[in-house]
């Protein structure tokens, strides 16, 4: 399956993707640090019974 926009093309995994995912798990890591950026800055874990409804 392909869907295509005018700037991003989505599509299934295939064969040729295999180097290039190797490369950002093992080498390119710097998009782990903005994965989500916030949970660094705080000073406790996140505590979700903490969370009052």
């Amino acid at each position: 399956m392909e869907i295509k926009g005018q700037k991003v093309l989505l599509r299934d995994f295939i064969k040729e993707d295999i180097e290039d995912r190797i490369r950002w798990e093992t080498i390119e890591t710097e998009w782990l640090e903005w994965d989500a950026p916030w949970e660094m800055e705080e000073e406790e874990p996140f505590n979700p019974e903490e969370i009052v409804l």
